[in-house]
Order: structure tokens, then sequence, then C-alpha cells
């Protein structure tokens, strides 16, 4: 229960995403009403591995303890093997308190020896040069042509925090009604960009002043992550 001690840890690990800090506990939290258990191996007053974990209720895919829900990152971050397995067993023996039907660790391949593994999602990665001219040069001729056409047709890109969730929302919420698909709350992205002032921003593509494409950008460490983005 203490998220100075923990995060101390996170920021500790190399391989520590950005989901997994306590922060996210609380954005989840006042979003969802969702329970969450943050376990935690320690020796002497130290810790040695962490998992967080949400407990998320669903009349149609039964109840299930994940980490992370609505990210594609998290699961256990341990220092040893020893701390990873005592975490995995106390997750387990949670799991069977609770009557979830599954956990799910969003993680990557490795995580969790001897548990089942699905790969139904990739990560694609681009490097990020010290100057925006070494990326323009890197982008495909096509691309450069259609960037160019934007811009020739007055589109105007912006960055925005909180103020900007509303404009990023209405464009969001109406691309996912017409994929047929359940939308996030608008609290959702407004609780984030308050519990992560500067860490989570907007980035709006407007057309005579009317937003046309938004994304919502994660920062964290040296990297930017495009989570949620619709136009």
């Amino acid at each position: 229960e203490d998220p100075v001690l923990w995060d101390r840890f996170v920021e500790s690990m190399p391989e520590a995403s950005n989901y997994h800090r306590w922060i996210w506990r609380r954005v989840i939290q006042e979003t969802y009403g969702h329970r969450s258990y943050y376990l935690a191996a320690m020796s002497s007053g130290n810790i040695l591995g962490v998992l967080p974990l949400v407990f998320v209720k669903s009349r149609l895919f039964s109840n299930s303890l994940v980490s992370m829900p609505f990210f594609s990152y998290g699961g256990v971050l341990a220092s040893s093997d020893v701390a990873r397995e005592v975490l995995l067993a106390k997750a387990a023996e949670l799991a069977r308190d609770l009557r979830a039907r599954c956990i799910e660790l969003r993680q990557d391949v490795g995580g969790a020896p001897n548990w089942q593994d699905v790969s139904a999602k990739v990560t694609m990665e681009v490097p990020i040069p010290a100057a925006a001219g070494d990326m323009w040069d890197r982008l495909n001729p096509k691309i450069r042509k259609r960037i160019r056409y934007a811009r020739k047709h007055g589109l105007t890109v912006r960055w925005g925090d909180g103020e900007a969730v509303k404009e990023f929302y209405e464009v969001f919420a109406t691309n996912m009604r017409n994929l047929g698909t359940p939308v996030y709350p608008r609290a959702w992205f407004a609780n984030m960009t308050k519990y992560l002032p500067g860490e989570v921003r907007v980035l709006l593509v407007s057309d005579e002043g009317r937003p046309a494409a938004a994304g919502l950008v994660c920062l964290f460490r040296d990297s930017l992550e495009l989570p949620w983005a619709a136009s």
C-alpha cells in the first residue's frame, strides 16, 4: 500500500512499462470503479517484484484478473525468479478466492513460464532520431507527398492537454460508433490527462478549425506511445 516504495522499484527496473506505475491504479478506479490488487514480493522491507492486478467484472466474458486492462502492457515485474514465482502463485490463489475465470498478463513472452501464451497483438516500434529533419528523410516518399498534400489544403496540427480531451473525444467516439465498437467513457481520457499532466497529451489535426483527426499520446522515459487515434 506504499505508492512511493512501489514506484521506486518500478523506476529501478529497465524492463518496466509505463503501466506498472502506481498512478494507473487511481485512474482505473476513479473511471471504472474496478477493484485493484497490487501484489509486491518483499524481503527485509525491500520490494523484489510487483504484479498489478485489476479485477474486471464482465457479464459477457465473466470475471477476470488482468494486468493491465485497457492497455497492452503490464504483467509481473521482478528482480529474481523466486520473486516472480511467489507473485504468480499469489495471483493464482487470489483468482481462486475471487472466483475469477482467468488471469491475463499482458507482457512480453517469457514473463510467466509454464503459462499459456497467446500472441494476438504485435508492437510496432520506430526509433526516434535526434532531429525532426532526420525523421522526415526516413519517411517513404509517398508518405511525404501525402503530408505535403495535407499541409497544402490547410490542415493544421496542435498539441493539447486536458482542455483538448473534448475535441479528441468527439472524433474518437464518432469513429468507434461508425465501426460498431463500444467506446470508452470520456472520463477515461480526462482522468489520464488529469493525473499524468505533461505525460499524456492530445494531438489534434484540424480542417478549417474543426478537428478532423486526433490521437492520445503517452510519454514514458525515452518513448512515445500512441494507444488511441481516430480520424
